[in-house]
């Protein structure tokens, strides 16, 4: 199987590659293909990549080109390279540091929303005090502060 982008097989006399082979191995850097047939039914590649054997070969000991594998099989030749170049651990490293900010995002949207309801209430509590204070007819918290400690003194 061919590993090297496109653009650097157009210019260079060699590519690198990893063997199909037919081992029965679970390691996680051997990745199974799916079975790929020709227009007329015949078989064509089938087995498992060996990422652990990765190569530089001259591109003049390839024959042709004969198909390409799916997305799901690249994605987990994909993390069998990073496995067996010992990279992995690098994007695991990302992808934590990645979930971590998501949950600390869903954190602040959780606040906001805890403080908007809040601020929400408040501001139903003050309207109903505004309403008060209109039906009593006092233009400000001062003039029932000032009606209050009238009141009081009367007593």
């Amino acid at each position: 199987m061919v590993l090297q982008y496109n653009s650097a097989n157009r210019t260079s006399p060699n590519t690198l590659v990893a063997p199909i082979t037919h081992t029965t191995s679970t390691l996680p850097i051997v990745v199974p293909i799916a079975e790929k047939k020709d227009s007329s039914g015949k078989l064509i590649l089938d087995g498992n990549v060996l990422l652990g054997n990765i190569t530089c070969v001259s591109k003049a000991r390839l024959s042709d080109y004969i198909t390409d594998l799916s997305a799901d099989e690249m994605k987990a030749v994909d993390k069998a390279i990073s496995l067996s170049l010992g990279i992995n651990h690098h994007y695991q490293t990302l992808q934590n540091m990645y979930d971590d900010k998501l949950q600390y995002i869903e954190k602040l949207k959780s606040n906001r929303t805890l403080l908007q309801t809040d601020l929400d209430s408040k501001q139903r509590q003050l309207d109903k005090f505004q309403e008060l204070l209109d039906t009593y007819q006092f233009s400000d918290i001062q003039n029932l502060a000032d009606f209050l400690e009238k009141s009081q003194k009367e007593m």
